[in-house]
């Protein structure tokens, strides 16, 4: 049964499974591919001092991505979610042709 998710763009999408709609290209994630690996997802969450009341295991990441999403997601915030994105992009084409 299709869910409806909102990601952090803000765009609403309608898919079955998210992963499966990224890897297949029906969904292009913000700040597009980092890099193609087979099938294999690659999920980057920095641990920042105010997700410490979240908790610490891997069970606190949805309350922390919702509260990021509803309380962070500005412009600013947005614009250094895009530059990681662009350091890690370029860095894992640097390893890849450093290691080929």
């Amino acid at each position: 049964m299709p869910r409806h998710i909102i990601l952090a763009d803000g765009r609403t999408v309608e898919v079955d499974c998210l992963s499966c709609a990224l890897t297949s290209g029906l969904i292009t994630p913000t700040g597009g591919v980092i890099y193609e690996s087979n099938h294999f997802h690659l999920w980057m969450v920095p641990r920042y001092e105010w997700m410490g009341q979240f908790g610490k295991s891997v069970e606190s990441l949805r309350p922390v991505l919702l509260h990021a999403r509803n309380q962070l997601n500005d412009e600013e915030n947005m614009k250094k979610v895009i530059e990681g994105i662009n350091e890690l992009r370029e860095g894992l084409r640097d390893f890849v042709s450093r290691t080929e």
